[in-house]
């Protein structure tokens, strides 16, 4: 004999495994995805270290340097601090690097 109970348990048992049907195929497409990111992650590397190693700055002693104390005004008023700032401390140092190589 049939009890209410045995059928809602059917029913349980018949809910679950299409929960688990839904979970696996989610996880077969999230394995799917992953392989695609890494095999686009692995073109990117590669085209990354093509271009760094094709365009790799050559550096020219001949190229003047921009006019660093214009920059550096520009830049600390855009910031609205003055040169006795952390920033403007920091940029004077900056530049006096830049100059000495």
């Amino acid at each position: 004999m049939f009890t209410g109970q045995e059928n809602g348990n059917s029913d349980n048992s018949i809910a679950n495994t299409e929960e688990i049907e839904k979970l696996h195929n989610k996880i077969e497409q999230l394995h799917s995805q992953i392989d695609k990111l890494q095999t686009e992650n692995k073109e990117l590397h590669r085209q990354l270290q093509e271009t760094s190693v094709n365009h790799s700055p050559i550096p020219n002693p001949q190229s003047p340097l921009p006019d660093l104390e214009q920059l550096r005004t520009k830049t600390l008023n855009k910031m609205k601090v003055g040169r006795q700032s952390a920033a403007g401390k920091a940029l004077d140092y900056f530049i006096k690097l830049l100059k000495q190589e």
